[in-house]
């Protein structure tokens, strides 16, 4: 299996180098600054778990069709399924205006922190359209804090986040803990009193040791995301 294992690895690294060729200027122009990479794996060689059900954001899911569209052209009969549970990301996170840092994670890890990203360019848009009507009434009721305001801006429920990426409850709580404890502090759980210091370090913080309390997950809990 080992030697079909690394055969795979080989074709596909040489069939995304022939795609890239032949549509690697298209791809740029349709998908911006996005960049994907697939590996075509054999499910008699490698060990492919059960798949993981999710809603693919839609322009990863266009540049998912565009490969897809390409392999069956030169495959005839074959097909291809992907399998988010074996995928990985690298995305830019901003933790401050001059505090950029690239995380590689896992793909269900990525799933959610686009979640907490699409809803605050939502969220962005309507306070700007809210702020725009305001200046034509008066204001009758006393505003929220801008803490309450940056919270709603950034946060989303376990229910929430389960109805925007598709993932099951079980695959969800998994990517959720991984980012939220204390050794990598890019979610915060705003029904614990725990803090967690925004764009915290490895060198930061302290990774949590046994016996310590672990991190409980209900679907009316309500995460904010550190960026």
């Amino acid at each position: 299996k080992v030697e079909g294992m690394l055969k795979d690895l080989s074709v596909s690294e040489e069939f995304m180098k022939k795609y890239l060729l032949a549509y690697g200027g298209t791809l740029t122009k349709k998908h911006g600054a996005i960049d994907l990479s697939v590996h075509v794996l054999s499910s008699n060689s490698w060990p492919i778990s059960q798949d993981v059900s999710c809603s693919i954001p839609k322009q990863i899911g266009l540049m998912q069709d565009d490969f897809e569209r390409y392999y069956k052209e030169v495959n005839k009969g074959k097909c291809i399924k992907y399998c988010i549970q074996m995928c990985t990301a690298v995305v830019e996170a901003k933790f401050g205006p001059k505090n950029s840092k690239l995380l590689d994670i896992s793909g269900t890890q990525a799933l959610v922190l686009l979640a907490f990203n699409e809803v605050a360019s939502k969220k962005a848009v309507e306070e700007a359209e809210i702020a725009s009507k305001e200046k034509e009434v008066e204001e009758k009721e006393e505003p929220e804090r801008p803490e309450q305001l940056e919270n709603a801006r950034r946060s989303l429920s376990i229910e929430q986040l389960m109805e925007m990426t598709g993932l099951k409850e079980e695959a969800l709580k998994e990517a959720i803990v991984s980012l939220s404890t204390f050794q990598y502090p890019i979610l915060q759980n705003l029904n614990d009193s725990t803090p967690l210091r925004l764009g915290a370090s490895k060198a930061d913080v302290q990774p949590q040791k046994e016996g310590q309390k672990q991190v409980q997950i209900g679907k009316k809990q309500v995460f904010r995301v550190n960026l």
